[in-house]
């Protein structure tokens, strides 16, 4: 934990560095930062058990990568009597599915919970 933490606090101090000198164009370093995995790993350390360490992420993401992203109507799975279904709209075409020319009438559903 404390690797991560001092690791999280450098990439800090590049990423202010970055905004400090791109005040009026960008900040070169989200980019770089970017290219390399940096924000994957970034979002995945929101799943960190350490819940300072999510804090110092979510701050940075927001400050430095315009925010986190969040679930919205349209990219939430539906559910069905309390349940997550997933494949509840087209079928992509496959036997049975809901694809014009394909004589069929629904998607899959699975039901999770």
């Amino acid at each position: 934990m404390k690797i991560v933490t001092v690791a999280l606090e450098g990439l800090e101090n590049i990423l202010k560095v970055g905004l400090a000198l791109g005040a009026n164009v960008g900040n070169d370093m989200v980019t770089l930062i970017t290219n390399c995995g940096g924000l994957n790993k970034l979002e995945e350390l929101q799943n960190h058990e350490n819940s300072s360490i999510y804090h110092r992420v979510v701050k940075m993401l927001e400050m430095y990568f315009g925010g986190v992203e969040e679930d919205t109507p349209e990219t939430m799975p539906e559910t069905v009597n309390g349940a997550y279904g997933f494949g509840t709209g087209m079928n992509n075409g496959a036997p049975g599915g809901n694809m014009p020319g394909t004589g069929g009438v629904g998607g899959t559903v699975f039901h999770f919970g």
